[in-house]
């Protein structure tokens, strides 16, 4: 069974414009976001994701948004 873990899975999700242009949009925030949170001392900004099966999409974001926090 492929998941969003599988690069098979990961180059189909992202090959439509719009799931390129929302990890864009995800990471523009994350990145906006971390240094407003340490400035206010906060230690731990929580993201979540899903979607209706939970293995693929949501899967394959919260991979890319991973490797980008690396």
């Amino acid at each position: 069974f492929k998941t969003g873990i599988t690069s098979e899975v990961q180059e189909y999700v992202m090959s439509w414009p719009q799931s390129q242009e929302l990890l864009k949009k995800l990471i523009d925030l994350i990145d906006f976001l971390i240094p407003l949170y340490v400035a206010e001392g906060k230690s731990q900004l929580v993201i979540a994701m899903g979607c209706t099966g939970g293995k693929h999409r949501s899967v394959t974001f919260a991979e890319m948004v991973y490797r980008h926090l690396l």
